[in-house]
């Protein structure tokens, strides 16, 4: 008697858990979408204990040190410091996604001063007038500051505290023998390694003598900083604390000028559904104008926080929720299975699944009764069955495409300090990064991308004999391997093959309610960039070619697209030019045949006047492959003035020539400056901190000449690397001047080319 078909039916079973069963939790709680508190840190631990997956870090609870920053002013220019100088009143300042909402950099200015992260520094110099530019003062740091705002004479500073083990690191530079210990430390001979939690810090100076900042401020909190926006006088910082061991939870804890604030438990937000990276997301908000403001704060236990959009009345804190593959179990079972059995046989998998047995035990018992079952039919009644399972099959599978992809949101309202939560809800697919959402008129816009996967793999009526990889999951204590070692397949032919991903754009209201949607666009390509601009949102995919599409989000229930071009490569990040062009930054690509390959850098110019036949106008390619910006990876490396027609970008450059295929060799690295009028990509010229004799092994990322942030200041533009400060004349780019920042090399650096 033919077993194949009886195979099949524990496979359509186990198939959904071979994908992904790494990456679920093996325990269901009764979901629910409605937001709770916990009654006591009883409960909450409780909680925890019933839903989180098993960490193999543990470490105890731990108290926040004060190691403050302390002001470190310069001998020169002392007197010099105090905001009374001139300044001017045409500046630059960051390159936000909202208007309004500031976000925290490495470098800001105010039309006089420039404020900048060196290593662990924040170093203040007096810029404008160049003729008397000169550090002013020096903040060090025990810690690693990674962000900065300053709001009139107050000087924000962000960043993170880590307690790394002493004495088992060992340095990158080790000789042969001490790699040889390593890794066999690696391969189990070493002791655990305990986890220390990090420590978020937030420092506000008074700087009105900017030679000599005062710290006013001294806030730490448990967990690392996410991020941050600054809002008139308030700023708003997220900070995730992971939970590591569910027998010892830590509420996180709040020092204030040393004051210690505790969170209570029954504080604590939380949502009754499973996570396998449950962290509390501390939202604070802190005046940085008034000391004796009490912090403002919320606490919700979610999930890992992945991305953030921040508009002038709302946080949106989005993360991908955990999937849950015994409930896809039953899904294929209710769906696809049991309503082509009889009575009897699906009395019996009720019984089971009402049963008090485990989980992984009510499958196996499951899977006998379906292979029980299939080996009593003949072979047409087989075949019948195989057909109409089979159909439904792929119905079911492509609900659970968007079920295993769900990305959650959180709406927290903001208001002059204050923090509420308001609302969650959830959209099939992944989120890119905080342009990918965006919100106007009372709505929410996210555009996402789904992936395949089940890849191309069809059930059908005919059949052939496969085998699962092994690792792929484990049923009832078995690998799905040893459960069923063939399963009956057939690979889908070019016309059933289903689309590797797709992407979506989707609207909400204030509730987080889907209201409008537009899906499946742009099969087997993937969002690179986004940007919603009014009634518009420009997406940006890719997979061989780089579609542009304009879709029309005027009517919030009826997304539409109303035109796209397609060209050779791709965006990472779109900026608006003006009212009827979008300027794009990405990569060149060569088609390889089999593949395509990133090239060089390119600029493109893009006209959407008319949105249903958008056009490239301009384009400027820039080094071959390996090429690359900061610009792609991080909206404030670039530098757009349409009033002054220009455009700065930090480039790493590679030629092509190159030792091998996969090391090709730095040639230069700095700052590419262009003059935009006439829709034109005009280069000006370059701009680099390198010394004249400085060989390759000094371009590459987070060394010293590393140009990372480049403003202006009246007729000057200054680009700032870890140990430079350079000023050049904006019409010309003749140098005035430079200045050297305090930055120490470290010793852990390892260039890309040796």
């Amino acid at each position: 008697m033919r077993t194949d078909f009886a195979i099949l039916f524990a496979i359509l079973v186990v198939a959904v858990i071979a994908v992904t069963i790494f990456s679920f939790n093996p325990i269901i709680p009764t979901p629910s979408n409605q937001i709770k508190k916990f009654s006591s840190y009883q409960d909450l631990q409780n909680f925890l204990k019933a839903n989180i997956a098993e960490s193999s870090y543990y470490g105890g609870t731990f108290t926040a040190t004060q190691n403050v920053g302390a002001a470190v002013p310069t001998t020169a220019g002392q007197e010099a410091g105090r905001a009374t100088g001139t300044s001017s009143e045409d500046y630059s300042t960051t390159n936000v996604q909202v208007a309004g909402v500031d976000e925290a950099d490495i470098v800001k200015n105010d039309g006089k001063y420039i404020y900048t992260i060196t290593g662990n520094k924040v170093v203040i110099l007096d810029a404008y007038p160049t003729g008397d530019a000169k550090i002013l003062s020096t903040i060090g740091f025990n810690e690693t500051p990674v962000g900065i705002f300053v709001n009139k004479d107050r000087l924000v500073v962000f960043g993170n505290q880590y307690n790394y083990p002493i004495g088992i690191i060992i340095p990158l530079s080790a000789g042969a023998a001490q790699q040889a210990s390593q890794a066999l430390c690696i391969r189990g001979g070493c002791p655990p390694i305990p986890y220390y939690p990090p420590i978020s810090f937030i420092y506000i100076y008074d700087i009105s003598d900017r030679a000599n900042p005062v710290l006013k401020r001294n806030i730490t909190v448990d967990g690392s900083y996410f991020n941050s926006r600054m809002i008139g006088d308030y700023v708003y910082v997220v900070v995730n604390s992971y939970i590591d061991n569910p027998e010892n939870v830590t509420v996180p804890i709040i020092y204030d000028n040393g004051v210690e604030k505790h969170i209570p438990a029954t504080d604590v937000y939380y949502f009754d559904y499973p996570d396998n990276s449950y962290q509390f997301t501390t939202i604070l908000s802190v005046n940085t104008q008034d000391d004796t403001m009490d912090v403002g704060k919320q606490e919700i236990l979610l999930g890992a926080t992945q991305n953030m959009f921040v508009s002038l009345n709302n946080i949106y804190i989005v993360y991908q929720k955990p999937f849950n593959y015994f409930d896809y179990q039953n899904k294929i079972l209710d769906k696809a299975i049991l309503p082509f059995l009889p009575t009897d046989v699906v009395s019996k998998i009720q019984s089971i699944r009402n049963s008090n047995i485990p989980k992984y035990e009510q499958m196996q018992n499951i899977t006998q009764i379906l292979q029980d079952y299939t080996e009593s039919l003949n072979e047409d009644q087989r075949m019948s069955l195989e057909k109409s399972i089979t159909q439904k099959m792929n119905e079911v599978q492509a609900e659970i495409q968007k079920d295993m992809q769900k990305t959650e949101i959180h709406r927290i309202a903001i208001d002059n300090g204050k923090i509420e939560y308001k609302s969650d809800g959830e959209v099939p697919g992944y989120v890119l990064n905080q342009f990918s959402m965006d919100e106007s008129n009372g709505y929410f816009r996210i555009a996402t991308t789904m992936r395949n996967f089940f890849g191309g793999v069809v059930m059908t009526t005919s059949v052939r004999t496969g085998v699962i990889p092994s690792g792929s999951g484990s049923v009832g204590g078995a690998t799905a391997q040893q459960s069923a070692s063939k399963i009956s397949f057939q690979e889908a032919t070019p016309q059933t093959q289903p689309p590797q991903s797709w992407n979506n754009v989707y609207v909400l209201d204030m509730n987080l309610k889907i209201v409008g949607k537009l899906e499946e666009l742009a099969p087997d390509e993937s969002i690179y960039s986004a940007r919603f601009l009014g009634d518009r949102v420009y997406l940006v995919t890719f997979r061989r070619i780089d579609p542009l599409f304009v879709i029309d989000l005027s009517d919030p229930t009826n997304p539409k697209v109303l035109g796209k071009l397609k060209i050779p490569g791709f965006s990472d990040y779109l900026h608006p030019y003006d009212e009827t062009h979008i300027i794009g930054i990405g990569k060149e690509v060569q088609d390889l045949g089999q593949f395509v390959e990133p090239v060089g850098l390119k600029l493109g110019l893009f006209d959407v006047s008319d949105p249903n036949n958008p056009k490239e106008i301009a384009n400027y390619s820039i080094g071959g492959f390996g090429s690359d910006s900061e610009a792609l990876h991080d909206h404030r490396a670039f530098l757009f003035s349409k009033d002054k027609n220009l455009l700065v970008i930090p480039v790493l450059q590679v030629d092509n020539v190159f030792r091998d295929f996969n090391i090709r060799p730095y040639t230069w690295q700095g700052a590419y400056v262009f003059d935009t009028s006439n829709n034109q990509f005009t280069l000006k010229g370059r701009i680099t901190h390198a010394p004249s004799n400085t060989n390759e092994t000094y371009y590459y990322y987070y060394g010293p000449y590393s140009v990372e942030r480049s403003l202006y200041i009246d007729g000057v533009l200054y680009t700032i690397s870890p140990s430079m400060v350079k000023m050049n004349d904006l019409q010309n780019l003749n140098e005035i001047k430079e200045i050297q920042l305090p930055f120490e090399q470290n010793q852990n650096i390892v260039p890309l080319i040796e």
